[in-house]
Formats: structure tokens, sequence, C-alpha cells
């Protein structure tokens, strides 16, 4: 079921009648393709590499926002500790 809910990035499915043209014409054949097709084959979107520490990154971020929404510690002592725990990470 949730397979139908997300356009499928493969080419020939997003060109092809069926998925082109939804049941009832809603939404046009024009309006599909200018909302999926164009988007997935020309994204405006870049990836770049992620750090080579990105999850060891991750997760010291995580573990400092748990602190945060559970009260433990005030935001300006999260964010020095998330400062000591990442910025190492950051150098490597």
């Amino acid at each position: 079921r949730l397979v139908s809910t997300f356009p499928s990035p493969r080419r020939s499915v997003l060109n092809s009648d069926e998925f082109l043209n939804q049941p009832d014409g809603l939404p046009s054949a024009e309006s599909v393709k200018l909302a999926f097709v164009d988007q997935i084959e020309n994204p405006g979107v870049k990836s770049y590499p992620a750090h080579q520490n990105y999850q060891k990154i991750d997760i010291e971020v995580n573990k400092a926002f748990e602190m945060l929404f559970t009260q433990e510690y005030t935001p300006e002592q999260i964010v020095t500790l998330m400062k000591e725990k990442v910025d190492p990470l950051l150098k490597k």
C-alpha cells in the first residue's frame, strides 16, 4: 500500500501512460509530469559528500538533544557539551 503513495524513481515508470494518466484524470497528466517527473529528473538539489565522521557527529548531537528534551541540563550547558564532543570530530 505504501508503495502506491510515492512515485518510482525509474524513468520508465514515471513516463509510462499508467503513471501519467491518473484515475479520473485527476491530477492531469501535465500536472503529474510537472510535479513528479520533472522534479525527479532535475531536482535542483545536489548531494555533497558527508563529513567522514558524520555518523559520530550525528550520535553526539542526538545525545545532546535528548539531554535537552529531558531537561537534564540548561540549553547553554547543552551547547557547551555539544561543542566539546563535536568540535574534535569536525577537526579530523
